[in-house]
């Protein structure tokens, strides 16, 4: 199956979308998320566009290619992608990557309203990451390192 294909080399066949199972589905998420731990952006990128294909409203989808976009420098990618997924369905964990994705790009203003957001949408979660998004807010509004 494409795990085999993935420790081998790129996955260059689609699978047959017709006959495509909620769990095959899931088989397909992991095999993205392993060739993303792997840094294999270009085959993770192309499993999830697939998943985008067959499930356009599913925001883990989006998530997970806004992760793989980020990882892989591609910075405007990344933000149109956890943007579509927070409008999908906005959670804690996607506005504070959706953060991330704004400090990444320079974006100090979108950076703020996003942690303005997480915290008063989630006060009790502020947690470590959101400190470190600050920190890194901070840091970048003097001028120093990201």
């Amino acid at each position: 199956m494409l795990t085999t294909e993935l420790v081998r080399g790129p996955v260059t066949g689609a699978p047959d979308i017709d006959a495509l199972a909620s769990e095959d589905l899931a088989d397909l998420e992991a095999l993205a998320r392993l060739a993303w731990q792997r840094g294999r952006h270009d085959d993770a990128r192309d499993i999830v566009h697939g998943l985008i294909v067959l499930q356009r409203d599913n925001p883990d989808f989006w998530t997970l290619l806004g992760e793989v976009e980020r990882d892989a420098g591609e910075l405007d990618a990344a933000w149109a992608a956890m943007n579509e997924g927070m409008e999908l369905d906005t959670t804690y964990a996607r506005a504070v990557a959706l953060a991330d994705v704004h400090l990444l790009r320079g974006d100090l203003e979108r950076a703020s309203d996003a942690l303005t957001f997480v915290r008063l949408n989630w006060p009790a979660d502020d947690d470590e990451c959101v400190s470190e998004l600050d920190a890194r807010l901070a840091r970048q509004r003097d001028g120093s390192t990201v």
